[in-house]
């Protein structure tokens, strides 16, 4: 054993306590034995046949130093060991009373020696990506000198004391924090991960001001510059210092909006009455262009963390909770490929999602947002994204001459602003094993419906007031579904001149969006409901309604 077991740790570039003897003993004594000292890595540290030990603290990096027993005829081989590390010379320890700056954060981990547990760091916001008051946490970068070189992020953190953000102006580009939790690297990225918090704030005697905006557009973008209360602005549109250029503009007020057109660099200082300034903020925003658009198929090959712009057809959304400002939805570059999930993204110009009808199926849209692939399977936009254009799909379907069709709205529809057509849904009663038509007028986005009127192709008008439906036994799949048992989905359809419900073959595929009247537990006997009112068991009707015709 040795004299001192324990491992031992040096910073870079220390000087003192390099030198020092851990001589190794045997237990019991052995007279006239041999003990053989050895160092791993010699370029950290060497080790004489005493247990003498000269460290080089030049660079990072650790040994094992070994004291070995060969053994002999009474006693078996043995040995002893400890490392010696040297650790990034960093300026804090992690703790609450000397943390971590940034730069410390940046050592430990090009060095391969993040610690394992939850860490202070101290820094200077230099940029707030966002703060989620659904969630109750920000993302956010600080450095050590908020700037936005050598940043580290702070992902989704809460506020100090561990509470949840409640505000956007909660946290402000150029405050000092202190956080703690994990460092991690995350794909290429350092960062503190979830689960952190700030643990105190220094503000600015003056704030900067935010300037926001969508900063990556189209066609143009309307771009927001705010102070405080009694400050007010001076800013570019060059990219220059707001402070010295001549292009400068001040606003004698604390708000300040324009529009740009092309790809522009903002900067800004506010400045108080006494003339106190604020430390300049920037922000980029970059036109694009529509044929700068990527296609889906090329998006679901393309590596993650690529920001890019893509152009697709909505094929479905995920239900819209207006507890949060997002929505999942899917895009595809045809209705039957493959999709590319747009996670919690946002809406066009990145507004909140605040109804199901912001984003459904069928819009055409650009979204600009960076790519991921969760779980190693699932290629998706990352949270936030947005839209930049979006082109809404027209609620249209047709009529055949049978004079009935089924219908999925993808956004509510006021059907009584359409003539020549009433809609209804439609209710099974297990007890009766009869079918019931009740007319709707306006309903909520995907809800399916049965129509009856004239041939023809119909355009609906869509509204803001509809009610949900209830009782109704239309469904429909988001996905080509294939029928798993025998009499419960049931497909409309035209038997010589009677329009009705008839079960589909188990096997056969219902299209994605196609109405169908389901029946749980395939419990009816029934092999046809007639759309007249009445529900009627026409035994020469084949279950696969082969003497049918899809209407």
């Amino acid at each position: 054993t040795f004299a001192d077991g324990s491992d031992k740790t040096f910073k870079q570039g220390q000087t003192d306590g390099l030198e020092f003897t851990n001589a190794a003993t045997l237990s019991p004594a052995v007279d006239g034995a041999t003990i053989n000292y050895s160092s791993s890595d010699e370029s950290i540290a060497v080790v004489d046949n005493n247990g003498a030990v000269l460290v080089d603290a030049s660079k990072i990096g650790s040994t094992t130093i070994t004291a070995s027993y060969a053994g002999n005829d009474s006693y078996t081989e043995s040995s002893a060991k400890y490392t010696i590390t040297i650790t990034p010379n960093t300026t804090g320890d992690g703790t609450e009373k000397n943390p971590y700056t940034v730069a410390d954060a940046i050592a430990l981990n090009a060095a391969g020696t993040l610690p394992s547990d939850s860490v202070y760091v101290k820094g200077v916001i230099s940029k707030i990506d966002k703060i989620d008051t659904s969630f109750g946490n920000a993302t956010y970068y600080i450095s050590d000198d908020g700037t936005t070189t050598s940043q580290l992020e702070i992902f989704r953190g809460n506020n100090i004391g561990n509470a949840k953000f409640t505000s956007e102006d909660q946290l402000l580009p150029e405050w000092t924090v202190t956080v703690k939790g994990v460092l991690t690297l995350y794909g290429k990225t350092l960062e503190m991960g979830q689960g952190n918090y700030i643990t105190s704030i220094v503000k600015p005697s003056v704030n900067v001001p935010t300037i926001t905006g969508t900063t990556a557009f189209l066609d143009n973008t309307t771009v927001t510059i705010t102070a405080d209360e009694g400050c007010f602005i001076k800013y570019t549109k060059d990219g220059s210092d707001p402070v010295s250029s001549t292009t400068a503009t001040t606003s004698d007020k604390n708000t300040v909006t324009f529009d740009l057109k092309a790809t522009t660099t903002v900067k800004a200082v506010a400045l108080d009455a006494n003339a106190e300034m604020s430390s300049a903020v920037e922000q980029t925003f970059t036109k694009l262009d529509e044929s700068n658009a990527i296609s889906v198929a090329d998006a679901l090959t393309t590596a993650d963390g690529t920001t890019v712009l893509v152009k697709g057809i909505v094929t479905r959304t995920d239900a819209y909770n207006s507890k949060y400002t997002n929505l999942n939805y899917y895009l595809a570059d045809a209705a039957a490929d493959n999709e590319l999930e747009v996670y919690r993204g946002m809406g066009l110009k990145g507004a909140d999602i605040t109804s199901a009808d912001d984003i459904a199926r069928g819009d055409e849209v650009y979204v600009y947002g960076t790519l991921t692939t969760y779980n190693k399977t699932t290629k998706e936009f990352a949270a936030s994204s947005i839209i930049l254009k979006q082109t809404k799909a027209e609620e249209k379907t047709s009529i055949t001459a049978a004079g009935w069709a089924t219908y999925v709205t993808a956004r509510s529809v006021d059907f009584s602003k359409t003539s020549d057509v009433k809609a209804y849904t439609v209710a099974y009663s297990a007890t009766d094993d009869a079918i019931t038509l009740t007319p709707v007028t306006a309903v909520p986005g995907n809800t399916a419906v049965v129509l009856k009127g004239n041939q023809g192709d119909y355009t609906f008008t869509t509204t803001t007031d509809a009610d949900a439906v209830s009782d109704n036994n239309l469904k429909f799949y988001t996905k080509a579904t294939k029928v798993a048992k025998a009499k419960t989905v049931y497909i409309l359809a035209n038997n010589n001149g009677t329009v009705g419900f008839c079960p589909a073959t188990v096997g056969s595929t219902v299209p994605a969006y196609k109405g169908y009247l389901s029946i749980s537990g395939g419990t009816s006997a029934k092999n046809f409901f007639a759309l007249d009112g009445t529900a009627t068991g026409i035994n020469s009707i084949a279950a696969d309604k082969a003497n049918g015709r899809d209407v």
